[in-house]
């Protein structure tokens, strides 16, 4: 009996081990590449990032929290992904702060924010809500992805959209499924086995997340080292496609020449991803296993009758004297870069009205 109750031992210690790790240690909540890597992260690192920055509130407005039957008046439209998803430390709060009447189009109402603005050209929603500049964000990874798939003649009708934001306000919020406590959940195995093999390779098999060694420390912890998310590397092959590039400027192009019509000016910004902006900090020896992404660099020297925002040239600029520029836990931007970037849209939209009232 006592042989089988050591033996029983041997098999449920380890288990009770992996157990008690993942569950201290595996902190989900603290960025989305600590979540999908199953990464070992020590410090409550987003939480102290975003406590350096003193923002009470949320100033902007979102197209669901507005009264669709009634006309309205904004100075910017903002249109994106989960760059502009980050609530009242994000892109359309500063802007809110800045004193710009900022209006949020929900990113639930269209994952393609490029087909959202062509919806929103297209359909009526301008005779409504009128505004003077519209901003376009969209991550580089899928930018184009996103612009192959459009669909040209498609377009969003102020009674629909009225519709779903109503049916979707009205609805109760959904039950919060029950935590899976279950001792053989996937977390449990797989943080220790995660960060077991991140010792030994820049992505583990069946992660999502790619780990590499930088020439310095780029993010305030104690490591020198890059994470980032795998359709980073994915789809650098056609982001890099010269004609992809060219593809995307004429259609910018295009839809401006729409807007001005409308008595509205386009903002186009491309969110760098972090894998391209950190690009020549990872270290000599992992970096000839990566292709350097080009996108930025070729979309520069396109003519734009749109104003482009160039966060990567901005971004890049002072990665050598502030650290955090992105988390270092997560795929986006933090307020470090967000302030830099809404101060640089303000600029312009200053420069652009200078231009407009010499016409």
């Amino acid at each position: 009996m006592k042989n089988f109750n050591l033996r029983t031992l041997y098999f449920i210690l380890p288990i009770i081990i992996f157990l008690i790790t993942s569950k201290i240690y595996y902190k989900t909540e603290e960025g989305d590449l600590i979540r999908i890597g199953y990464i070992y992260l020590k410090s409550n690192y987003l939480s102290e990032i975003k406590s350096k920055f003193d923002i009470e509130e949320t100033k902007f407005n979102s197209i669901c929290n507005i009264d669709l039957s009634k006309h309205h008046q904004f100075d910017i439209l903002t249109i994106g992904d989960s760059f502009l998803q980050q609530g009242k430390y994000g892109l359309n709060n500063y802007l809110a702060y800045d004193n710009l009447n900022t209006l949020y189009y929900n990113r639930y109402l269209g994952d393609n924010p490029i087909q959202n603005l062509i919806n929103i050209v297209n359909g009526d929603l301008l005779d409504s809500i009128k505004v003077d500049y519209i901003i376009l964000q969209c991550v580089e990874r899928y930018i184009s992805d996103r612009v192959t798939s459009v669909n040209f003649n498609s377009k969003i009708i102020i009674d629909s959209l009225r519709n779903i934001t109503e049916n979707l306000n009205n609805e109760e919020e959904p039950a919060l499924s029950k935590t899976n406590t279950a001792i053989f959940e996937s977390s449990v195995v797989k943080f220790p086995l995660m960060n077991l093999l991140y010792l030994f390779v820049d992505k583990p098999f069946n992660s999502q997340v790619y780990r590499v060694p930088t020439k310095q420390k780029l993010f305030s912890i104690n490591k020198n080292e890059l994470l980032f998310f795998e359709d980073d590397i994915n789809n650098v092959n056609q982001n890099n496609d010269i004609e992809s590039i060219k593809t995307l400027n004429k259609l910018l192009n295009s839809l401006q020449n729409i807007l001005t019509k409308k008595s509205i000016s386009l903002i186009f910004l491309p969110s760098p991803d972090k894998y391209d902006l950190y690009y020549d900090y990872i270290e000599k020896g992992s970096k000839t296993n990566y292709r350097k992404p080009v996108f930025f660099e070729e979309l520069y020297k396109l003519k734009k009758s749109y104003i482009y925002i160039d966060a990567y040239k901005l971004l890049k600029n002072i990665l050598p004297i502030q650290k955090d520029v992105y988390y270092y836990s997560d795929t986006h931007w933090s307020p470090f870069a967000v302030d830099l970037i809404s101060k640089e849209i303000e600029k312009e939209i200053g420069n652009n009205n200078i231009r407009t009232a010499k016409k």
